[in-house]
């Protein structure tokens, strides 16, 4: 819903010398950037047919907006004017997060795989821990635990409401290397003895 928000109210400012442009502008950018963006890369879900349907959906609805049957009311018409008016930001501002929102959600198989692998890395070193008589550390391990559900929120929310056209590989390299760590980092901290 920020996201949405942040792109409608760009749609009323002047940003363009800065390089800030609404959404309705940067459409386009952010097709080629997604589209080029699964192409290259090596992941276990693709995105690209669900972006097809969604933007066959939303180009559907628009055009059901605005060419709709004829009514004789100037109530009505008068109505769907104004709809088609706000249609044409809000559409877009959709498109762009959903785009967004899909390349992020094909990037949690690799960062679950990532996990997993560096969790299971994390027992074997709890376990030479509790071999060698290591010392518990409850403060790391509490520290750890807690970064992880800010750090993917703040994360994914400044990648789906930044104003520019961001290429998905930034916030996956920040999520892929950051939350395998803090799991691993967790899972060999906690307790020595359970």
């Amino acid at each position: 819903m920020v996201a949405i928000i942040v792109e409608l109210a760009l749609s009323h400012t002047q940003l363009d010398a800065v390089g800030v442009k609404p959404s309705s502008n940067r459409l386009i950018e952010e097709r080629c950037v997604f589209f080029s963006t699964f192409e290259k890369s090596f992941l276990l879900v693709d995105p690209r047919n669900a972006a097809h349907r969604l933007t066959s959906y939303l180009r559907d609805f628009r055009i059901q907006l605005e060419y709709p049957p004829a009514t004789h009311s100037r109530f009505v018409d008068g109505f769907r004017s104004q709809l088609n008016a706000l249609a044409s930001t809000v559409f877009p501002a959709i498109e762009v997060f959903s785009l967004r929102a899909l390349s992020l959600m094909a990037t949690l198989p690799i960062i679950a795989i990532c996990c997993i692998v560096v969790g299971l890395d994390g027992f074997v070193r709890r376990e030479v821990r509790k071999a060698g008589a290591g010392i518990e550390s409850a403060r790391i391990y509490h520290l750890a635990k807690r970064s992880i559900k800010p750090l993917c929120v703040w994360v994914s929310l400044v990648y789906l409401t930044l104003p520019i056209t961001l290429d998905i590989r930034w916030a996956y390299g920040i999520l892929v290397v950051t939350i395998p760590v803090l799991v691993g980092i967790s899972i060999s901290r906690f307790k020595k003895y359970v």
